[in-house]
């Protein structure tokens, strides 16, 4: 079953769900149809470029080894969850209503894209911090963090680090960081990313401290595509059954329920409701 969170609501509530943009040309880069060792990503960077949540350079590159930075993972998070698309441009608005004078903390060219992750509950300004600060902005995004950052986009950040799993998956589970071991394992699970590579007796390493190249990061955003879902559901609040964890809708006059989860984030005039 495809999770469902709350992304806010102003007199309303808007529900992440749903969809994903129809490619209609096709993109092709130097560096990646002429080098038979990115063939793996190849199809991943195809869909995550013609789909405009990740671009190539201005010089027909694609450039796939150059590792990610943290804050154009960041700015990647906010395109596949629509910051950019006019469906969501009245939840776009209220964010940088909300949160603009505290992303001005952080100095950044990017106000809009991290007033919407704030606003949609995918980053605390613990967060920002970490991602966006000036000193780590540009600093490269390692395997570990990308643990995290993508179990917060697919809107599981708190099933995440609560996870157990019965038994450590990676040979080099040692050398992951303790606050993202939960993470690691989620992401596994999920299929979203699996070992690098294996130590001398064949087990699989996950390598945490390795930076994210490009064209890792266009697979795991293809992988994130099946699960993650996305589309405005506006209406107001008519009931709120804790017991089921359900909430029920009302959209002039038609109820529905939508199902909550902990990493639910609901908003009325732009205010984090307590549900």
């Amino acid at each position: 079953m495809k999770k469902r969170r709350l992304l806010s609501c102003a007199l309303s509530l808007s529900l992440a769900l749903t969809s994903v943009s129809a490619s209609v040309f096709a993109l092709s880069f130097n560096d990646v149809d002429n080098d038979a060792t990115v063939s793996w990503a190849k199809s991943a960077i195809t869909q995550m470029t013609e789909a405009g949540y990740i671009k190539g350079y201005e010089d027909g590159t694609f450039k796939p080894y150059r590792a990610i930075s943290k804050m154009e993972c960041l700015l990647l998070m906010s395109r596949m969850l629509g910051a950019e698309e006019d469906d969501y441009a009245d939840i776009a608005a209220a964010a940088k209503s909300m949160y603009s004078a505290t992303v001005a903390k952080y100095n950044t060219s990017y106000t809009n894209e991290l007033c919407f992750l704030l606003y949609t509950g995918i980053l605390t300004e613990n967060d920002l911090v970490d991602y966006a600060s000036t000193a780590n902005a540009n600093t490269e995004l390692l395997r570990y963090q990308a643990a995290i950052l993508m179990a917060k986009l697919l809107g599981a950040g708190t099933e995440a680090k609560n996870f157990t799993a019965a038994k450590a998956t990676y040979a080099d589970d040692a050398k992951i960081p303790a606050n993202a071991k939960s993470y690691v394992e989620y992401v596994t699970k999920q299929g979203i990313m699996n070992g690098m590579d294996k130590d001398a007796s064949g087990n699989p390493q996950f390598s945490p401290t390795t930076s994210l190249t490009r064209a890792q990061m266009a697979t795991l955003l293809a992988r994130m595509i099946d699960k993650i879902d996305k589309m405005t559901y506006t209406g107001t609040i008519d009931s709120l059954d804790l017991d089921n964890n359900t909430i029920s809708i009302d959209r002039d006059g038609d109820v529905s329920d939508r199902t909550l989860n902990a990493d639910t984030v609901a908003r009325q005039d732009g205010k984090a409701l307590s549900l």
